[in-house]
């Protein structure tokens, strides 16, 4: 992930990097980090705190929200 995050960095600057993958606190430090003279605003959408039972359990598609 890293060397993909490098070549964009070498592609210009943009209003606003939009990240739905990011799972783990590291991985937003590594974009953010990686990138940070490329954007303006860092978003993050997650939906990992729609679930009920997360982080207590174990949670997929299937579980309580």
């Amino acid at each position: 992930m890293e060397a993909d995050l490098r070549r964009l960095a070498t592609n210009g600057t943009w209003d606003a990097v939009i990240d739905t993958s990011a799972y783990e606190p590291i991985d937003v430090a590594g974009v953010t980090k990686t990138l940070a003279d490329n954007f303006e605003q860092y978003v993050l959408v997650s939906t990992v705190s729609a679930y009920r039972d997360w982080p207590a359990s174990a949670v997929d598609e299937t579980a309580p929200l």
